[in-house]
């Protein structure tokens, strides 16, 4: 609510929002979730069931209600779970959802002020109820963050979305995994994003796509009114994507195919036991 009410006065914290839309659809497109097959969430009880979304939103409700730990939400980009985390404080979905006056979100990547560090020990000293949700947080942080939610006291839940995929201590997180299997979602957003794209050219995009949200939208951003995509190869999709509107150029495609065929980059010294390859140089 301080957030909020900081907000509405031009006063609120840089970066820090509360309930709200926070995967940033359009300014006035629907945006309610949409419940398509082949998306299956897989929860940490140990038994690997995976379920629909109907299905898991109770139980992931249930698991940040009751958890002393930190709740990681895993899955490929572009598979909509900044979506479905939000509607875990949606009314309308399900029965018993989330304090939404309680929502505290974030994406770290937008160098929040104060930090996300900063916040929760304020939070803490204050003991106050609050679900943090911190989206495309770093290894380090979720581990430092986790640790001191899983040591405290205090009703603070902490919801981690998208971050580098390593190893978590059991001791701190719980792990939800999402996965799209096959492109109905992706078919659907884009119908509802570009309702003038046509039923064709939108299952055409997202089957190239393999269910990619982020993808099929950048795709179908390139697609003029009225034309046909039937007759187009993947790799006719794939330089729509790459070129951007731009003239092609071959000399930068050249390089991208070969940064392509790397598994790995390391830009700064690794810590220690974390260098994915294990040996050889890290370029």
């Amino acid at each position: 609510m301080l957030l909020w009410v900081k907000g509405k006065l031009g006063q609120g914290y840089s970066g820090w929002q509360p309930y709200a839309a926070w995967s940033n659809p359009p300014r006035d497109t629907d945006d309610t979730l949409i419940l398509a097959s082949g998306v299956v969430v897989t929860l940490p009880s140990g038994k690997g069931d995976k379920l629909s979304i109907d299905d898991a939103i109770g139980p992931m409700r249930d698991l940040i209600r009751t958890t002393n730990k930190a709740v990681r939400i895993t899955g490929l980009s572009g598979g909509g779970k900044t979506r479905i985390v939000q509607s875990l404080f949606d009314e309308t979905i399900g029965t018993h959802p989330l304090d939404r006056t309680a929502a505290v979100y974030v994406d770290t990547g937008t160098g929040p002020d104060p930090s996300a560090t900063a916040m929760l020990d304020r939070l803490l000293a204050e003991g106050r109820r609050a679900i943090m949700v911190l989206d495309n947080c770093p290894s380090d942080l979720h581990s430092a963050l986790a640790g001191k939610v899983s040591a405290s006291k205090a009703e603070i839940s902490l919801i981690i979305v998208e971050y580098d995929i390593r190893d978590d201590k059991p001791q701190t997180t719980e792990v939800i995994h999402i996965e799209a299997n096959g492109s109905d979602v992706s078919d659907q957003l884009l119908i509802r994003r570009f309702p003038g794209i046509g039923q064709t050219n939108a299952r055409k995009i997202a089957e190239f796509a393999d269910g990619n949200a982020r993808v099929s939208l950048a795709v179908a951003e390139r697609v003029e009114e009225g034309e046909s995509l039937a007759q187009l190869s993947d790799s006719q999709l794939f330089d729509r994507i790459f070129e951007q509107r731009n003239q092609p150029d071959e000399n930068l495609r050249e390089h991208a195919e070969i940064l392509s065929l790397v598994y790995s980059f390391s830009v700064t010294k690794p810590e220690v036991g974390l260098d994915e390859l294990g040996s050889g140089p890290v370029g």
